[in-house]
């Protein structure tokens, strides 16, 4: 009897897959290295868990830099306060609804586990991870201008400090 050589397969990691959703030219596939082709390893529902948690790690930095910009600026103040609150409102009704559109994604498989099996499984996972695609795609988009108007506050208010330290130094 043949000895039978184990697959080993190379995959594309979470983030290449969220860089290839992000840029239309950009192709990602999974490359058998050696081993017999028929034995791929099937989807799994853990890969699509892993790119929900890339997509959550990004919604909680988003909001962790609108929040350390909220500080700042409640600390040390700029000179725009009435546009600083209506960017503080929108970025919050856009977080939420950025949140509860990917709870509602993240609920259609988060408690399946194992290999993905049958073809209305396929489907369905093929669909969600389409899904995710969308959405990491519209939240970067939306909210990398969010993002930009956020460091000009925050740099307001760092040059803020930085002139009320040399003021401190003068006296």
């Amino acid at each position: 009897m043949a000895k039978k050589e184990p697959l080993r397969i190379v995959k594309p990691s979470v983030g290449a897959s969220l860089v290839a959703a992000a840029f239309p030219n950009v192709h990602t596939r999974s490359v058998v290295t050696s081993g017999s082709v028929e034995k791929v390893s099937q989807q799994t529902w853990e890969e699509l868990a892993e790119i929900s948690e890339a997509i959550a790690h990004q919604i909680a930095t988003i909001a962790n830099e609108i929040h350390e910009t909220v500080q700042l600026v409640k600390t040390y103040g700029c000179q725009h306060v009435k546009e600083f609150n209506i960017a503080v409102e929108a970025a919050n009704r856009d977080l939420e609804m950025f949140t509860n559109d990917f709870i509602k994604i993240r609920n259609q498989h988060n408690t399946r586990h194992g290999v993905v099996s049958g073809n209305d499984e396929l489907a369905l996972c093929i669909n969600l991870f389409e899904n995710y695609q969308q959405f990491s795609g519209y939240l970067n988009g939306t909210m990398q201008h969010t993002l930009i108007t956020f460091t000009e506050f925050a740099l307001e208010a760092k040059d803020r400090i930085s002139t009320s330290e040399v003021i401190e130094n003068k006296v």
